[in-house]
């Protein structure tokens, strides 16, 4: 229909409509492509919003994960501790108690603290992990 009216405005050389008739094209379509980004950054908020609510989580997870495995750790070591005091003041054999004797034990294990986050693997391995926005807070 626009494309006719061109036409026809074009062999009467009615130039006034012919601008108008190509502004009115080109105004559409950069509406057109507003919309479509306005669009595609609503489209990546929500996306964001999904991640870090996912990241949330999985951090959560490791710090619970974590939280619960420290402790025994720093006991472990303040044992430990403890009975190395012990047997340097005394050079004669001191009899170590069971707690002891765990802490002895598991003192050569050593668990591996990394902990993979799934979320950021998904985002890095999809190309979209600029959908995260930085937000950088002063003080």
């Amino acid at each position: 229909m626009i494309i006719q009216k061109l036409v026809s405005a074009i062999r009467r050389q009615d130039w006034f409509q012919v601008l108008v008739e190509v502004l009115i094209v080109i105004v559409g379509i950069f509406l057109g492509l507003q919309v479509q980004t306005w669009y595609e950054a609503l489209e990546d908020r929500r996306q964001e919003a999904f991640y870090l609510a996912l990241l949330h989580d999985e951090v959560e997870q490791i710090e619970t994960k974590f939280k619960n495995y420290f402790p025994n750790i720093n006991g472990r070591v303040e044992v430990l501790a403890s009975l190395r005091e012990q047997y340097n003041q005394n050079e004669q054999f001191v009899e170590i108690s069971n707690i002891q004797c765990n802490a002895i034990i598991v003192s050569h294990i050593h668990t591996n603290f990394i902990s993979t986050v799934t979320t950021i693997d998904e985002l890095e391995s999809t190309g979209r992990s600029q959908i995260i926005e930085t937000h950088l807070f002063v003080d």
